[in-house]
C-alpha cells in the first residue's frame, strides 16, 4: 500500500471524490492524434485547468493498478488461510443452489473441490448443473474425469 500511496492511489482518490462531489469535467476526440482528451477544471491548478491527451491511456493504468493491488492484497490473505475444506457455493441455477466442497489452494480454479450437489440433482430430472461436463469438481466426485474439464478454462459468465 505504501507504493500505492506514493504513486497512483492520491490520483486515483483525487478523481473519484471529484467525479462523484463535483463535476465529471468533459471529454473531446483529438482528430490529430485519434486519442480522447479529458478536462476537468476543478481537478487542475488554481490557474489552468487538468487536460489529459489520452484518458484511456491513464483509466488503464489506474485500473492495472488497482487489480496489481488487489492481487497483492489477496495474495497475503490467500496465505493466511488454513486449508480447511469447506462448502461452497458453485452457483444458481432454477432457483437451486449448487455446491462444492473445496480448500484452499495455489492452483484454485473453477475445477476444484468435490460436488456436493449431484446427490440431489441426478434424482430430480431437469434440475442437472449445466456445467456438469465441463467441471472437474463434478468429475471428482463422480470419479471421473470429464473431458477436458482439469484443462479448460471456466466458461464466461453470461
Amino acid at each position: 500500500m505504501d507504493d500505492a500511496n506514493k504513486t497512483w492511489f492520491p490520483d486515483l482518490r483525487k478523481f473519484r471524490t471529484e467525479l462523484i462531489h463535483g463535476e465529471v469535467g468533459s471529454c473531446h476526440l483529438d482528430s490529430k492524434t485519434n486519442k480522447i482528451v479529458y478536462m476537468h477544471s476543478a481537478l487542475g491548478s488554481p490557474t489552468r485547468a487538468l487536460v489529459m491527451p489520452d484518458i484511456c491511456a491513464e483509466l488503464s493504468r489506474l485500473y492495472a493498478s488497482v487489480c496489481d493491488l488487489i492481487e497483492k492484497v489477496y495474495g497475503y490473505l490467500f496465505t493466511q488461510l488454513e486449508p480447511v475444506t469447506r462448502r461452497t457455493i458453485c452457483g444458481f441455477y432454477k432457483g437451486r443452489v449448487y455446491e462444492r466442497d473445496v480448500a484452499p489452494t495455489p492452483d484454485l480454479s473453477f475445477h476444484s473441490g468435490t460436488c456436493r450437489s449431484l446427490t440431489w440433482f441426478e434424482q430430480e430430472p431437469g434440475y442437472e448443473c449445466p456445467l456438469r461436463d465441463k467441471c472437474g469438481a463434478y468429475a471428482r466426485a463422480v470419479g471421473e474425469t470429464a473431458p477436458g474439464a482439469l484443462d479448460e478454462p471456466p466458461p464466461p459468465r453470461p
